[in-house]
């Protein structure tokens, strides 16, 4: 993924933009996350029908203002960028809260089975 001119944009997962945008209805859904995305291999914008309908934040007083927070912040604060670091560590302590939970006598994986 790359940004929103390359060939590859950056990409959200269904879930991250369920939280970030405020897209709950069926009326909600008719509208594009980022009308500012054009292909550059075609001069054409990437939200088709939808590329004048930007679709609304989640704000502030939103019950779900603190996850569309953390999207954000994972996407590189308010000014996106290339910078997954945020995500990275609060992946790794999640990823090792996951796989450490319970297992008191893990060691590192062998060089060989003998």
């Amino acid at each position: 993924a790359g940004p929103a001119e390359s060939q590859f944009p950056k990409m959200m997962l269904n879930t991250d933009i369920c939280l970030a945008f405020d897209i709950d209805t069926a009326e909600d859904i008719r509208c594009c996350t980022n009308i500012n995305m054009i292909n550059p291999a075609t001069g054409e914008n990437r939200c088709g029908i939808f590329e004048t309908n930007q679709c609304k934040r989640i704000d502030s007083t939103h019950p779900r203002a603190e996850s569309a927070q953390a999207v954000l912040e994972f996407l590189g604060g308010n000014t996106p960028n290339g910078d997954s670091t945020r995500w990275y560590r609060a992946f790794t302590e999640a990823w090792t809260k996951a796989t450490f939970n319970g297992h008191n006598e893990l060691w590192p994986v062998q060089e060989s089975c003998n």
